[in-house]
Parts: structure tokens; sequence; C-alpha cells
């Protein structure tokens, strides 16, 4: 049941998203980056008749502009211009997997596991020409323990996080309660930091939340070798392990990278 009769356009690759945004709003458009295509997008404008505008270049996006009342953008990967913002009559809505403005930048899910985080904030935010700053709407808080993957902690966004800051943003836009984000540093992304790691350097506990972050961003490197996984050596169990992939680090801590 669609609980307001905005026209939307969204954006980003989520099939999920787009799915939980035509109950709440008529969707009349669905940009996404062709790098990141996704067949069930795909198939579900197809399915709804809803005009799908594909990216093929930043160039190319820059250049465009689509007249709504409101764009919604997750998991988006390119940067809105202020006539991008400002063709929409209510602005653009981003849902940003952390919270704002602690956890600015595009790999805040592995920092908020590098960091130890027992729960997850995700933001719902009304964006101006700065990156993930503008009008806070929404928040929706996750629950994380240890053991949770990245990618775990991924889909529990898609899955659930999306569908409540939808409603929640609404809500927030009728009654105008909206708070505006203040500065706050940006975290670097992931993917260019700790590439090559001495185990003898960092503490155990670390390199394991570095280990569950960077595999999906290849692993690190330890001499000539890559690995993309840690555990933490247990002596009775050693002989299942490699020794020659066995590390100390600076606190005492073994453990088992493959």
């Amino acid at each position: 049941m669609i609980t307001s009769e905005w026209e939307v356009v969204c954006f980003g690759p989520s099939h999920k998203f787009a799915m939980a945004a035509s109950t709440r709003f008529k969707i009349v458009g669905i940009v996404n980056e062709n790098q990141r295509f996704n067949q069930s997008l795909y198939d579900f404008a197809i399915l709804r008749k809803i005009k799908y505008f594909p990216v093929s270049s930043k160039e190319q996006f820059k250049n465009s502009h689509w007249r709504a009342e409101l764009g919604l953008s997750f998991g988006f990967g390119l940067i809105f211009n202020e006539r991008q913002i400002d063709s929409f009559g209510r602005g653009i809505w981003n849902i940003h997997p952390g919270k704002l403005p602690k956890y600015r930048g595009r790999h805040t899910v592995g920092w908020a596991i590098i960091n130890g985080e027992t729960e997850l904030t995700v933001s719902l935010h009304a964006i101006n020409h700065e990156i993930d700053k503008g009008m806070l709407l929404a928040e929706e808080l996750i629950p994380m323990s240890e053991l949770d993957s990245q990618a775990e902690l991924e889909r529990l966004i898609e899955n659930t996080a999306c569908r409540k800051l939808l409603d929640k943003g609404i809500a927030a836009e009728l009654n105008g309660n909206k708070t505006e984000i203040t500065d706050g540093s940006y975290l670097p992304p992931l993917d260019e930091k700790w590439n090559i790691i001495d185990p003898q350097k960092i503490d155990g506990l670390l390199l394991y939340r570095i280990m569950k972050t960077k595999k999906k961003y290849g692993g690190i490197q330890i001499g000539e070798k890559h690995y993309r996984d840690c555990q933490f050596v247990f002596d009775g169990a050693r002989a299942t392990y490699n020794e020659d992939d066995i590390f100390i680090c600076r606190d005492g801590i073994e453990v088992y990278l493959k």
C-alpha cells in the first residue's frame, strides 16, 4: 500500500530498496550505474513499467537530471550536483550506513567493525552539495556482534533498516522534524588502507577486525602471501593449522591467517 502519492526517482543498485520504496511512493524512474548492474533491479523496472536510466560514466551522470517530487538514494556511487538536487521538489534523501557526522565516508560499516561498535546506526538524510551532510531525517539502530561479517550487516541494512527509515522519513518531512548535520571527519576508504601488515606491530583483536573488513577488498599482504581470513589459534587444534601462517601479534595473541 502506497503511503504517499509523491512521485520519486530511485538511485542505486538495490532491487530490495526499490521494492520497499514502491510500497510507499510512486516510482517514476530508476537510475543505476552500469558497473553496478543488478538484473533483479532491471527486471523489477520492466515488470512495473518503470523507466530505467543506465549510467555509463560520471560525465554522463553530471549532465543528466530528473524531475520528481523526491529522489531516493541507497548505495549509489556518484555524487549529485546542486542542479540535480534542486530538480526534486523535496530534494534527495540518502540512506547512509553510519551515524552522522561521526561516520562519514564510503566504508562506514567496515569502520564500525574495526572500532568494535556494538550497534550500527543507519541514517536517512536530505543531502546537500557536501558529502554526507545536509539535514538528518531519521536513524535506525542495528545491533552488532563481534562475529558479524560486513556482508551480514549490509544485508540487514538492505532488508530491514531501509523500510523503517522510509517510514520515519515521511513523518519527519511532514512534521518538519529535521536536524542539520554538523561537521565531522571523513573516514578513509578501506580498500586503500592496511593492504600490507606486519602482525608484530598490531594487536591481535584489531587484526581480527581488520581482516573481517578487508576480505571484501581483497584481503591483506604479509611478505609474499595474501590473506583474506583470520582465526585465533587454539593450542588444542594446533595440528590443524599450517604453522607458516600462524603469527604472533604485538599483544602476544596468536592468529592463523588464510
